[in-house]
């Protein structure tokens, strides 16, 4: 479970506990006041009565059930964390579709019923815009019907599980609020409802296996198991069931920075290959000098080889002609050393 941050309508939905010989009780009295319910609840005040001595006490909050006070119970732990998960939801939603406003604890709206009159202060409620009775900054009460209601069970007294999923169910649809949702942390009485064709109340259809989809709100939904799980909004944002209304501006900046850091990687790669290339080019300017150096080397090589053979050639030439001049001498001298001997035997 996530750590909610503070925010002013979960002080109504918290006590402070004291220890007592059969355990621990949560004494009667409001978190926002240091003192303690001492004076007693008359049976019955009238709706003039309760606007102008009970709907703003700072002690409990009141509702008024057609003359009769009734307070409001406090959940626990975990279905106070579960409506404060849902709360900033909603304000999520509405700060990115500004269609209505919310409700909290502390505001009260009356509903004149064909068989009574009640004024209820939901957990929390929506108000949308567009309704015909407006609900000012000034108001401290909502004049019209809201269309949305959220009500988190309190389970440490019978009656007040039986207000939430009966009484205030029975109310709520016959004044007409379009959704109804009830919040219990151990599941048996969590529900969501919607009125049908028929003006009845009617559990919305989970899709997606466990999907809420808001008909009062539209585009807003959640999953039932977060109610539970209390993702973080920075996780929700680029969730497909949140993403449309939770920090979008959230989605906007990421996408950005991812743009941004996807740029700075394609410009890094662009002077990377760059200098890849230059470095090729350099690399083939190295390999045409190298192999136009071994090709005059290679000429040259050639061109020795061929003086070397017209030295030889020339030389063995010479030699030749020394070799003809030296076998021509010898016959000369060969033929003069025949004509003397010739000559001395005939003399």
């Amino acid at each position: 479970m996530s750590t909610l941050s503070t925010i002013a309508p979960l002080k109504a939905r918290q006590e402070v506990f004291i220890r007592t010989d059969s355990g621990f009780k949560a004494p009667e009295m409001r978190l926002d006041s240091p003192h303690p319910v001492t004076r007693t609840k008359p049976k019955q005040v009238t709706e003039t009565e309760y606007w102008e001595n009970y709907y703003d006490d700072p002690e409990i909050i009141y509702e008024w059930n057609n003359g009769i006070l009734e307070e409001k119970g406090v959940s626990d732990l975990d279905t106070t964390a579960m409506y404060g998960w849902l709360f900033e939801l909603v304000g999520h939603y509405l700060n990115t579709h500004p269609v209505g406003r919310r409700i909290f604890l502390e505001t009260g709206f009356r509903m004149p019923l064909p068989h009574k009159t009640v004024i209820r202060r939901p957990d929390l409620g929506v108000i949308l815009d567009k309704d015909a009775v407006p609900y000012q900054p000034t108001d401290n009460s909502y004049r019209g019907i809201c269309h949305l209601c959220v009500e988190a069970i309190s389970d440490s007294k019978k009656k007040y599980i039986t207000q939430d999923t009966s009484v205030k169910f029975e109310e709520y649809q016959t004044a007409g609020v379009q959704e109804y949702f009830i919040l219990y942390s151990k599941d048996i009485y969590l529900e969501f409802y919607c009125l049908n064709e028929q003006g009845l109340y009617s559990p919305i259809k989970r899709i997606k296996g466990d999907v809420i989809q808001s008909t009062v709100l539209p585009g807003f939904q959640f999953r039932i198991s977060d109610l539970f799980a209390q993702p973080l909004p920075k996780k929700m944002a680029f969730d497909p069931i949140y993403e449309k209304f939770v920090m979008p501006y959230y989605q906007e900046e990421r996408l950005r920075a991812e743009a941004e850091q996807r740029l700075r990687q394609i410009a890094e790669a662009k002077a990377k290959e760059e200098t890849q290339r230059v470095e090729a080019e350099q690399k083939l300017r190295q390999i045409a000098e190298a192999k136009a150096k071994e090709k005059t080397q290679r000429v040259e090589a050639e061109q020795k080889l061929r003086q070397i053979a017209e030295a030889k050639a020339k030389e063995e030439t010479q030699r030749a002609d020394i070799a003809e001049t030296k076998a021509k001498e010898a016959e000369d001298r060969i033929r003069y050393l025949e004509a003397e001997f010739t000559r001395f035997r005939k003399s």
